[in-house]
């Protein structure tokens, strides 16, 4: 292990404003304390579990991708000090994971260690850190929803929430990466229907989407689909073609995995809405 000093002032180069009080210094800190992800708990890093046999054995590729360990190849890990001294990695916790895992919870890194921050100032710290690494958009999701109460994920997660079925029953939609789950929905689908639209449109097109399509298609959130349901909802003059109750029909009888199989050409909304109108015509006229 390198000499060291247990305690350094460095210079950050601060790109927001942090309060008075904070200070930011370079700690040494045994990576068993840093196993609470500023996401794991109140953040977007959930798909880390500890617990996973799968994960932990990409800890060991991940660790033998490195070969021999080399100090000079220890980044800086960016820590936020809490006021209860709870300790939450904002940046390189994925290392603190396969370290761990290899060396054991006594092992230290090195840690630039901010204290005093506020939870909107922890928010704004992880979003930049996350700038030039590949940080999922559910992930920025979930910290904006718990940290940020003026963000748009809260107006989204209102929108999910507010989805009913005809008994008045919540509908359990949710933002995910993987919609391999019926009730999963990808935030950039969401996104686009609260900002082309409104998040009442993102409500109501979801409840339409359940009407249609029963819990058992998981291909009923697929992206492309629910955009064009929600075009076909709320554009103006985009139903002025079909007959509502024959084309609600229609997309019921056919199921949701094969209106999107037939789609070509393309996987986006316009192409959905095509292969919709091509099944019409067919159908109908």
């Amino acid at each position: 292990m390198p000499a060291r000093k247990k305690t350094q002032v460095t210079t950050v180069k601060k790109t927001y404003k942090m309060p008075p009080t904070n200070s930011t210094v370079v700690e040494w800190v045994r990576v068993g304390m840093l196993n609470i992800n500023f996401a794991n708990y109140n953040g977007p890093q959930r798909n880390r579990p500890g617990d996973s046999k799968s994960y932990l054995k990409s800890l060991s590729g991940r660790a033998n991708a490195y070969g021999d360990f080399q100090w000079e190849l220890l980044r800086y890990r960016v820590v936020s000090r809490r006021a209860d001294g709870v300790l939450y990695p904002l940046d390189g916790n994925g290392s603190n994971h396969w370290l761990e895992n290899q060396f054991g919870p006594n092992f230290e890194v090195p840690c630039i260690m901010v204290d005093d921050l506020t939870l909107a100032e922890e928010n704004n710290l992880f979003q930049k850190l996350q700038v030039v690494k590949k940080v999922t958009p559910t992930e920025k999701y979930r910290v904006d929803l718990e940290f940020d109460k003026h963000s748009r994920a809260v107006q989204i997660e209102k929108a999910l929430s507010a989805a009913q079925d005809s008994k008045g029953e919540a509908l359990g939609f949710f933002i995910s990466q993987s919609t391999s789950n019926p009730h999963a929905l990808g935030r950039t689908t969401a996104e686009f229907i609260e900002g082309r639209y409104n998040a009442t449109a993102l409500t109501t097109t979801l409840e339409l989407t359940a009407a249609l399509f029963d819990e058992g298609q998981q291909a009923r959130t697929n992206g492309a689909l629910v955009k064009a349901l929600a075009i076909l909802l709320h554009k103006p003059g985009a139903m002025d073609d079909y007959d509502k109750d024959r084309l609600f029909a229609m997309l019921t009888q056919a199921g949701a995995a094969a209106t999107v199989g037939q789609a070509r050409g393309g996987s986006g909304e316009i192409i959905v809405l095509q292969t919709i109108a091509d099944m019409y015509n067919a159908m109908y006229n």
